[in-house]
């Protein structure tokens, strides 16, 4: 509700939704998804799909690259 609370008061309160969620939705959208992935890769690993159990999962970038999920398998080197 803060720091909100004047422009609710005011009855500003669907304006104010409409502005927050157009500022912030793309950003919860990509956070939202990395988690799901991020969970589904050990879902998928629990069926053996990937081949392989990942023991670390996450993303990685360098200056010219960005990919959103990677699992590795240190002990298989997978």
């Amino acid at each position: 509700m803060l720091p909100y609370t004047g422009a609710i008061e005011k009855g500003q309160g669907a304006g104010l939704v409409e502005q927050v969620l157009r500022s912030t939705w793309e950003q919860f959208v990509a956070i939202t998804w990395e988690e799901l992935a991020r969970t589904s890769v050990y879902d998928l690993a629990a069926r053996h799909t990937p081949g392989f159990w990942p023991e670390a999962v996450g993303s990685w970038w360098d200056t010219a690259h960005r990919i959103d999920l990677v699992a590795v398998g240190y002990t298989e080197r997978k």
